[in-house]
């Protein structure tokens, strides 16, 4: 060990923990055990028997490196973990968050699975203060992750409401026949249509309100395939021009949000861009990921690999069509061949067939939609900041930058 500045010194994981190898738990598995087992990315099964009885720190030893996690009590880890058993003297949460914060994927030694010798984690440094130094870092720490798993928990509440307000929504949409004063129902959902028959319609979609009607998206919209004159892998030429240029993970990871930013530009029309989208195109995916959606906050340009679906606003709602074709994924996705490269065609995507409301029930249904969706955002944000700071506070706090009093 070496001092540290004025309040830790450097240790080996050696000095630190005792690191044990684990075992199949083939002869152990019961789902019914009371026992948790442990894998490289965490908790794998149960089983019916033991193999420590310690705080400890689930390290990969081979697979997923850089996942380790904290177990407390009576635990079995797989063969291809260890348990490091934390020494009396330190807090073991605090050196869960060493080994989280450490680069354990440069221990790798294997040219094929990643994998871990117990030689090479055992020399793994960490700055140590004293003990009740480890209990306030953890502790700190502790709490950034208590509050990031209380923004996942409104994330996934959230998003498991949205997804049941869309199947009613979007098939029973809001009643805004007659006036409040008039109609009791009005401005809620209808009765479904075993509750009340006479509310719906059969038409090739199923029952649809009475209201509504069923059309296809080319007759709401134009669709039309992102196109480039040269393709920018081909021709270096392309980039660094005025023109934002998205591909298909742009659209995915929006996950059906708005498109904001942009890692690529194009250069003028004639030379590279032959079509950009307008502000209010919905982007969708029709290859390898099919029918995933975004909107554009900006005129873009797409591969053809990206449909763009410009909306007529006389008659739909951009966010009422969007959610449309995201409700059809896996009607879309089945037209697929299966091949090593599954995509859709413009043949497939035009003649969605859709149901569509009067215009007032579309703003209706998207203003709740909408509003939802902005709940699950506002966290998503959150997340994100939380564990920002989490980071930040992980390589101020584990490596001596900042101080804390114990």
């Amino acid at each position: 060990m070496g001092l540290c500045g004025s309040w830790g010194m450097r240790s080996q994981l050696k000095d630190l923990a005792v690191v044990e190898y684990g075992k199949s738990p083939n002869e152990v598995k019961d789902e019914r055990g009371d026992f948790p087992v442990y894998g490289t990315g965490g908790l794998v099964a149960k089983a019916n028997d033991y193999l420590f009885d310690s705080e400890a720190i689930i390290v990969a030893r081979k697979g997923t490196l850089d996942k380790p996690s904290y177990v407390n009590g009576k635990f079995w880890v797989i063969d291809t973990a260890y348990a490091a058993i934390v020494k009396e003297g330190n807090f073991p949460k605090w050196l869960y968050y060493c080994l989280l914060n450490f680069d354990l994927k440069s221990l790798n030694e294997a040219t094929g699975v990643p994998s871990i010798s117990r030689d090479f984690l055992y020399k793994t440094q960490f700055y140590t203060p004293s003990y009740e130094h480890q209990k306030k870092i953890a502790k700190i720490l502790t709490t950034v992750d208590k509050l990031i798993e209380q923004t996942q928990a409104l994330i996934d509440k959230y998003t498991a409401i949205k997804q049941g307000m869309m199947a009613d929504l979007f098939t029973r949409g809001i009643d805004l026949s007659g006036t409040p004063e008039t109609n009791n129902n009005y401005g809620r959902l209808r009765p479904s249509v075993e509750q009340a028959p006479e509310l719906y319609k059969e038409t090739e979609l199923g029952w649809v309100p009475k209201e509504w009607e069923v059309t296809t998206l080319q007759e709401v919209s134009r669709v039309e395939r992102g196109k480039f004159t040269h393709r920018p892998r081909d021709d270096s030429k392309c980039y660094g021009g005025t023109h934002p240029f998205i591909q298909t993970g742009s659209v995915t990871k929006a996950n059906g949000g708005f498109i904001r930013n942009y890692s690529q530009t194009l250069s003028e029309f004639g030379r590279s861009v032959s079509k950009e989208f307008p502000v209010g195109t919905i982007a969708v995916t029709i290859a390898a990921n099919i029918a995933d959606t975004a909107i554009l906050d900006m005129p873009m340009c797409f591969p053809d690999s990206v449909v763009g679906v410009v909306v007529n606003e006389d008659v739909a709602e951009v966010r009422f069509i969007e959610v449309i074709i995201k409700l059809n994924k896996p009607r879309l996705d089945a037209l697929a061949p299966l091949s090593a490269q599954k995509n859709i065609n413009l043949e497939d995507l035009r003649p969605l067939k859709i149901r569509l409301p009067p215009m007032k029930e579309q703003r209706q249904i998207c203003n709740r939609y909408n509003t939802i969706q902005k709940n699950i955002d506002t966290n998503i944000v959150q997340m994100e900041k939380l564990k920002l700071q989490k980071k930040g506070l992980m390589q101020d706090l584990l490596t001596g930058k900042v101080q804390v009093n114990a």
